[in-house]
């Protein structure tokens, strides 16, 4: 990112680039080695990891070890350095994406399974005989080279398998989808526990998808321990039986039932490859569902369907029995948490007909979310930052700690299936309470808040897991009931990054946020007279147990309203999580986020010509806007602009600065460009590719425009309620480039009816009673290549993981469009009720399509599938 303080630094004798991955406890960046004259592969530990002495030891024991392990399969390391309080590792650099991505593009050729497979096993056995095991072996931990070889990465989890020094604090490590049993168990492991694993991977390349799949981790890890395996070839009946056969046996539930080493496995698997007839010509069934990935090529799909494994009720009814809790295992309709941006037709003046592919992959925050209540200017009435125990409580007991650590106070679960809460604070009938909160390791639980609480067995129980979904409870001296299930909120942060929960109870109603964003409003069925306290709770799926910290904890008076008559819209375009770009216009246009900036490009085609976009994620009324603009490259007639008030291409305002220091307003009406203020001179404009600060406001019908901090024009509009976008134009025979920084927009909520873009992978507010609509525009190049594309297809579109019955018939009818044809589909949503709501969009295909565009210029027509070619979610927030 622009801003990244290592972008440009010197470690060693290595320079940082840029980034290129990240994880929970470090982050990868590509650097150059001068010296040598090559490329490097820098893993930093995080500054939060970095103040840790045990992590910085286990980050030293990693690179250590990864460097005796020399075998031509094994990502090789370089040199293990300190610099500034910097700890790094430099690698070799894979520029050639990782099998993960290979999956991704389609079902992979099986002479590529079998190859990859026996590299990837030669590894694991070199390291075996060693003493080492990896513990995380999956597709995205295998790396491809220019040349189609396979490299396994990251060690950063194995142990030793004699004399381990017990850095991780943990026995169960790994990635759920890809771990054994024994390993999900918690018990000991030996290389069989990583032959599961690359059985696993083998299953997920031949089948499309991992053999198991649940609503939650717990749930994925107990299917492996209990769940029967579905052989491949029931999914996949063009594979010969004896391949199936073999992957079959490398996914024993008991590790005696499997093959003795992965190059045996590997060995059989590749000779049932190399014997087997040819694959049959016989369509490969459908098993998608809704999938999170936004890719043009397959990807595999994850269920999320409604039932709730048996076996977790079983462990559930056990601790209410056992009073060990009750509260914490909790199952639903849940999208796997690691959603890539879309980046087809968001609210853009040009309908995207075929989206490309995303150039980084982020999480998506609620940037776009409102502010909800008066928080920041409260005045606590309680609040804690942890640095003296204090009259805090604090103890230990068989399978639990508690009390002040490092600054932060720690509920520290030692067992499986264990909660422990504490309450802390006043006791007060309404009141808000915001604490920080995070997981210290990687972990299998849950953490949150605890309010309305009137005593020991008498609360709500507010908690949230590392993927990203979240839970209710209601505990009573009878139990504990399911308030909300477990639930899918992309507001919150995934992993060990810090999730700010906020609950704010005004009477019977409790309303419940993470990170600025309204999940849910509940009431509350205690006694209406009583005061209540608030407490800190967590739990532990697994013998791992679970670190969870809390932080910053302020308790205030409950505002008036549970949200404010405000939205925001901020960006700095340091990524894309508020859906801009990359978008690639019809011959004469495109966009992208370059070097922390949004960048439009107009292509002169022989006619003056603009290229506008805007944003769907906030409508606004009255509103305040602030941005940097400057024209990057162009001619003096060049010009940028700002749009707001968009209700759709032909309905809007346009404030345009010219690169000659000249200003234009137009409100554009059904098409037509009607002047407000038409060329005017203005010494508060900078010209010649100079940078300008634009401040745009509209109150009452009065819009006021500044730039650079001057006044340059005020006017009367007849304004209604809409978007805002930007705008790049060119008037000469070349192009021109605008670029838009530091975005700042406040203002009134639109109450009147909108539209709900689905593939943005946003955040989008609406009023309670609001009528809203989903709408999207899919096109191809000729009708015959439209009418293809939806006979082939199988849409997929769910409300909160119910699925819309019948969504194809909402589509309407095929309309032309330049030089293509459109279809449009649009469904009006239901009556929401107030809190967080997910729609998700699946369109699958069994076999390669195209839409005949040749984007990528080879000469063909591109192709997408087989698999799930566009897909995407919208996060509807209802605010009350």
């Amino acid at each position: 990112m622009q801003n990244d303080p290592l972008i440009g630094k010197q470690l060693g004798p290595y320079q940082i680039l840029e980034p290129i991955g990240q994880g929970g406890m470090a982050t990868v960046y590509k650097a150059t080695q001068p010296s040598m004259n090559r490329t490097v592969a820098i893993k930093i530990l995080s500054p939060q990891m970095a103040s840790n002495a045990t992590f910085i030891a286990r980050f030293k024991q990693e690179a250590q070890m990864i460097a005796s392990l020399e075998h031509a399969h094994i990502l090789p390391v370089y040199d293990l350095g300190e610099q500034d309080g910097i700890v790094y590792i430099a690698m070799r650099y894979m520029g050639f994406g990782s099998l993960q991505s290979r999956i991704a593009a389609g079902m992979v050729a099986l002479r590529d399974v079998a190859r990859w497979l026996e590299q990837v096993a030669s590894a694991l056995d070199y390291a075996h005989e060693r003493g080492v095991i990896h513990r995380d072996v999956k597709p995205s931990n295998v790396l491809i080279d220019q040349q189609g070889n396979a490299f396994l990465a990251d060690f950063g989890i194995a142990k030793w398998m004699e004399g381990s020094i017990g850095l991780t604090g943990s026995s169960v490590i790994g990635t759920p989808q890809y771990m054994s049993p024994e390993q999900g168990q918690g018990i000991k492991i030996d290389g069989r526990s990583d032959e599961y694993s690359l059985g696993v991977m083998a299953y997920e390349m031949i089948v499309g998808r991992p053999p198991f799949e649940a609503e939650t981790p717990l749930g994925i890890v107990l299917k492996h321990v209990t769940e029967p395996l579905t052989p491949p070839k029931l999914i996949n009946p063009r594979i010969a039986e004896s391949i199936s056969d073999v992957i079959a046996q490398s996914l024993s539930k008991s590790p005696d039932n499997r093959y003795p080493t992965c190059g045996a496995f590997a060995e059989a698997l590749s000779e049932a490859i190399r014997s087997a007839p040819p694959p049959s010509t016989e369509p490969l069934r459908s098993t998608a569902l809704p999938t999170e990935q936004v890719h043009l090529t397959q990807t595999h799909p994850r269920s999320i369907g409604l039932s709730r494994p048996i076996v977790i009720s079983l462990i559930l009814l056990a601790m209410i029995v056992a009073g060990v809790g009750g509260s914490i295992i909790l199952s639903a309709v849940q999208p796997p948490p690691d959603r890539p941006l879309v980046v087809s037709t968001i609210g853009s003046n040009i309908q995207i007909l075929t989206p490309t592919p995303p150039s980084s992959i982020v999480t998506p925050q609620a940037t776009t979310s409102s502010v909800t209540n008066n928080a920041a200017v409260c005045t606590p009435i309680y609040s804690e930052n942890f640095d003296a125990l204090g009259n805090l409580p604090s103890g230990e007991q068989e399978g639990a700690a508690w009390g002040v650590i490092d600054g932060e106070y720690q509920l520290l679960i030692k067992s499986a299936n264990y909660f422990e809460s504490q309450l802390i604070g006043p006791t007060l009938k309404d009141y808000q309470v915001d604490v920080d909160a995070q997981f210290n390791t990687d972990s299998t639980g849950t953490y949150g808040l605890v309010v309305g609480a009137r005593g020991q067995d008498d609360y709500i129980a507010f908690v949230v897991d590392a993927d990203r979904n979240f839970m209710i409870t209601r505990r009573t001296s009878n139990g504990s009931t399911p308030i909300q299930d477990s639930t899918f909120a992309p507001a919150l942060n995934s992993g060990q990054a810090i999730n700010h929960l906020r609950v704010i109870q005004r009477g019977q109603q409790i309303a419940l946020y993470a990170n600025e964003v309204l999940l849910k409003l509940i009431n509350d069925d205690g006694d209406p007279n009583s005061n209540k306290q608030i407490g800190l709770i967590a739990s532990s799926f697994n013998r791992g147990g679970v670190d969870a910290r809390f932080d910053n904890v302020k308790v205030c008076s409950a505002p008036e309203t549970f949200a404010a008559h405000e939205v925001a819209l901020i960006d700095s375009f340091d990524d894309n999580r508020n859906g801009w770009a990359p978008q690639q216009y019809p011959s004469n246009g495109s966009s992208t986020i370059e070097n922390g900036k949004f960048v439009i490009e107009a292509v002169y085609p022989g006619k003056a010509y603009g290229v506008s976009t805007w944003n769907p994620n906030v409508a606004i009324n009255n509103f305040d806007l602030n941005v940097d603009a400057q024209i990057l490259t162009g001619t003096a007639t060049s010009q940028l602009g700002i749009l707001f008030g968009v209700q759709d291409i032909n309905n809007a305002y346009l404030f345009r600065l010219i690169n000659d220091g000249r200003y234009q307003l137009y409100h554009i009406v059904e098409g037509s460009y009607q002047p407000i203020a038409d060329a005017q001179s203005s010494p508060a404009i900078k010209s010649d590719l100079a940078l300008n600060h634009i401040h745009v406001s509209i109150l009452t019908g009065t819009l006021t425009i500044d730039v650079n901090n001057q006044q340059v024009m005020q006017a009367q509009v007849a304004y209604a309620a809409g978007f805002v976008g930007f705008w790049c134009g060119v008037d000469a025979p070349t192009r021109t480039r605008c670029a838009f920084d530091n975005l700042a927009v406040h203002g009134t909520p639109s109450t009147s009816a909108m539209t709900v873009y689905p593939f943005c992978n946003c955040v989008r507010e609406a009023r309670a009673g609001q009528p809203l609509s989903v709408s999207w525009t899919w096109g191809a190049k000729t009708q015959n290549y439209l009418d293809a594309l939806q006979a082939t297809s199988i849409l997929t579109v769910t409300l909160d993981g119910r699925p819309i019955d019948q969504p194809k018939q909402y589509w309407g009818k095929p309309q032309p469009d330049q030089d293509s044809v459109t279809l449009h589909w649009q469904y009006n949503l239901p009556a929401l009720d107030p809190g967080s709501h997910v729609l998700a969009f699946t369109v699958h295909v069994d076999e390669a399509v195209t839409d005949g565009f040749d984007r990528n210029g080879d000469g063909k027509p591109d192709t997408y599938g087989p698999g799930d070619f566009i897909s995407g979610y919208v996060n509807v927030v209802v605010l009350p």
